[in-house]
């Protein structure tokens, strides 16, 4: 979900993935978040990211594990345009509360 300075809605980005692992998931939402906020032409953004263990490989200089690695490289590359990205981790119920309503709407998604 793509949110304004402001809280506004400026879009959300609505996929199933169908990956067992919470951490590859969490790893894509990321990436499809920020490539959507780049498109939209944001110059800086904020990542608030419900996962420590994501936000602690994005502030790292760790590669993270080998089933999300690639990803991680990609959402790298995305960091290092000429934006500025702040990078948090918000494992606060009541921050995340749309990404949740989100993510169990995305759960109900049929394949077709």
């Amino acid at each position: 979900m793509i949110r304004g300075s402001d809280g506004e809605w400026l879009g959300v980005i609505l996929e199933k993935y169908w990956y067992g692992h919470a951490y590859v998931v969490e790893l894509w939402g990321v990436f499809e978040g920020l490539v959507y906020a780049k498109r939209l032409g944001l110059r800086a953004a904020e990542l608030h990211i419900d996962s420590l263990i994501v936000a602690n490989v994005l502030t790292s200089n760790k590669n993270g594990g080998p089933c999300g690695r690639s990803l991680v490289e990609k959402i790298r590359r995305l960091l290092e345009l000429e934006w500025e990205v702040v990078v948090h981790n918000s494992s606060y119920r009541d921050v995340n509360q749309y990404a949740d309503v989100l993510a169990n709407f995305g759960r109900s998604l049929s394949l077709v």
